[in-house]
């Protein structure tokens, strides 16, 4: 501001500012004086949380640590504690929103304030919220740390039930081993391939009687076989042509054992035949043999198991509807 020229003669209120206001300090500005002569500093008045403060020429405020002047109104000073604000966590706009989870503020850093029901921060970090499903995690169920046992699955914050291990699918039915050894079927059962002791349909699994050491399943197009973890290999459902490999033709409704194999390592079904794997590297089939998908040089269905001709180094087995192909330990495919 700029003095009055001429003291005495200066009447009230003609003090003239310069071309640049000016703060007297960080605190003050400067004005004319009441009775023109002149100018004198004034404080720049303070607010709640805040105190006065000269910029440019103009007062405004300065809020003080901790608080911020998130609206930007001086009027009600620096309202909001950007130690606590979760919406303004350490400076305005910074909002606290971690995922599953209502945020929190403390000491101006972002926390997880509460979980949403059903969530866990497990790893205790913030960033990433409540990122653990306790719904459903194995090993977080129902409370972070609490792990189910091998093989056990979470299912609504609780331990209980097995994990599917393998799914094999049917004609009109499907199967699925648990890690439980269990085996669960569901769809069309007319010929007892759901292997439940009944003829009825089933619309969700229903376990199979009888059966819970099985480490393979597979399906036709409506029988089923389990391969054991002794190497024993058990069968169920349409039987017309002993794809069952009990050395009968009738239907069976829960597992039957197949006649004289006890190493199979792997099983695999055909519409309405089915062959096992077995530890030497040999192939035995059973059941329909129409086009010679036994392979055992003839078209004589088989009730029981017979070898397949010829095949000593099998490695892995694949059925079709009436064929058989193997992969043998040196590459090579054979059908």
């Amino acid at each position: 501001m700029n003095a009055c020229l001429g003291a005495g003669a200066c009447t009230a209120w003609t003090c003239t500012p310069g071309p640049t206001a000016v703060c007297a300090n960080g605190a003050e500005r400067q004005a004319c004086a009441a009775d023109g002569q002149g100018y004198l500093s004034v404080a720049c008045a303070g607010a709640s949380n805040a105190t006065g403060a000269c910029t440019s020429g103009a007062c405004g405020i300065a809020c003080n640590v901790g608080y911020g002047n998130c609206d930007g109104s001086a009027a009600n000073g620096c309202e909001v504690n950007t130690l606590t604000s979760a919406a303004n966590c350490g400076s305005c706009g910074a909002s606290c929103a971690p995922a599953n989870a209502v945020g929190a503020c403390a000491a101006g850093a972002c926390t997880v304030g509460a979980c949403n029901a059903g969530f866990g921060d497990c790893d205790g970090s913030a960033s990433n919220g409540c990122e653990t499903d306790l719904r459903t995690s194995a090993t977080h169920c129902g409370r972070c740390g609490n792990t189910c046992s091998t093989g056990v699955m979470c299912t609504a914050s609780a331990c209980g039930g097995r994990a599917v291990m393998e799914l094999a699918v049917g004609g009109s039915h499907a199967c699925a081993r648990r890690s439980s050894g269990a085996v669960a079927c569901w769809g069309y059962n007319i010929y007892g391939q759901i292997g439940n002791g009944t003829t009825t349909n089933a619309y969700t699994p229903v376990t199979v009687s009888g059966l819970s050491d099985a480490a393979e399943v597979a399906t036709g197009a409506y029988h089923t076989c389990a391969r054991r973890t002794s190497g024993a290999v058990v069968c169920w459902g349409y039987n017309p042509y002993g794809v069952l490999g009990n050395g009968t033709t009738t239907n069976a409704y829960t597992p039957v054992t197949v006649s004289g194999l006890s190493d199979a390592v792997q099983i695999s079904g055909g519409d309405y035949h089915t062959c096992a794997l077995r530890s030497t590297g040999a192939v035995v089939c059973w059941g329909y043999n129409y086009y010679g998908q036994l392979g055992n040089g003839s078209t004589t269905s088989s009730y029981t198991p017979v070898t397949v001709t010829g095949l000593t180094d099998a490695v892995q087995l694949s059925s079709g509807g009436y064929h058989v192909c193997a992969r043998q330990a040196t590459g090579a495919v054979v059908c």
